[in-house]
C-alpha cells in the first residue's frame, strides 16, 4: 500500500514536472529515486519491523510513479499518429519481456544466494531435512518447527539472514541497473524527441514541390 500510494502520487505530478524540466531530465531522476528506494532496503535487517520497510517501498514507488508514466508518454510522443498503435504495442511487449526477465533473473540471484550462505548452517541436519531446509527460508522454518528449540533457533535465524542478503543482493544489483538505464537515458534520450519521426510527415512530397 504505501508503495502504490507513492506511486499514484509521483504519477500525479510527472506531467507537471516533465513540461518545467523536460522529459530528459524527469525519468533519470525517477529511475534514480528508485534506485536510492532499493538501496534503503540493504540496511533492514531481520530485526527491522515494518516500520523500515514502509519508507523504503514509499520512496522506490515514488521513483516510479515519476518516470514510468513518462517514459511511456515519451515513446507514443516520438511516434506519428499512424504508428502509434504499433508503438504502444511494441511498448507492451518490451514491458512485458522485461518483467519475466526481471523475475527470473532476480529470482536467480535470490535463491542462488541463500543456498550458498545458509549451507553452513544445515549440517548435522538429515538429508531430507538439509534439501528442504535449503529450498528456501519457508522450507528451514517448517524444518525447524519439528526440531528441539535450541537447534532451531539457529537454523531459523540463519536462514532468514540469508534470505534477506539474498534480497539485499537483488535490491542492489536492480539499483545499479537503474543508474545505469538513467544515465543512458540522460545521455541518449533527444530533448526534442517528438520531432524525430513527426518531421519528415512535414515535408512536402518532391512532386508537390516540382508543382509549386
Amino acid at each position: 500500500m504505501p508503495m502504490i500510494a507513492a506511486l499514484l502520487g509521483g504519477a500525479g505530478i510527472s506531467d507537471a514536472r516533465a513540461a518545467r524540466f523536460g522529459a530528459r531530465l524527469v525519468i533519470p531522476v525517477g529511475m534514480a529515486v528508485s534506485a536510492g528506494g532499493l538501496a534503503m532496503f540493504v540496511m533492514i535487517s531481520p530485526d527491522s519491523g515494518y516500520g523500515a520497510v514502509a519508507p523504503a517501498l514509499l520512496v522506490f514507488g515514488f521513483g516510479l510513479g515519476l518516470g514510468l508514466p513518462l517514459a511511456a508518454d515519451t515513446v507514443l510522443d516520438a511516434l506519428t499518429s499512424g504508428q502509434a498503435g504499433m508503438g504502444n504495442a511494441l511498448s507492451r511487449t518490451l514491458q512485458s519481456v522485461g518483467i519475466s526477465l526481471g523475475s527470473a533473473i532476480l529470482g536467480s540471484v535470490v535463491d542462488s544466494t541463500y543456498r550458498s550462505s545458509v549451507g553452513p548452517a544445515l549440517t548435522g541436519l538429515p538429508g531430507e531435512a538439509r534439501t528442504t531446509a535449503r529450498s528456501g527460508v519457508a522450507g528451514a522454518h517448517a524444518v525447524a518447527s519439528h526440531l528441539p528449540p535450541p537447534v532451531a533457533r539457529p537454523l531459523t535465524r540463519a536462514a532468514d539472514h540469508a534470505y534477506l542478503h539474498g534480497m539485499s543482493q537483488a535490491a542492489i544489483t536492480t539499483a545499479v541497473l537503474l543508474v545505469v538505464g538513467a544515465a543512458l537515458v540522460l545521455l541518449l534520450l533527444p530533448k526534442e524527441h517528438g520531432e524525430l519521426l513527426a518531421e519528415p510527415e512535414r515535408r512536402p512530397e518532391p512532386r508537390a514541390r516540382a508543382s509549386q
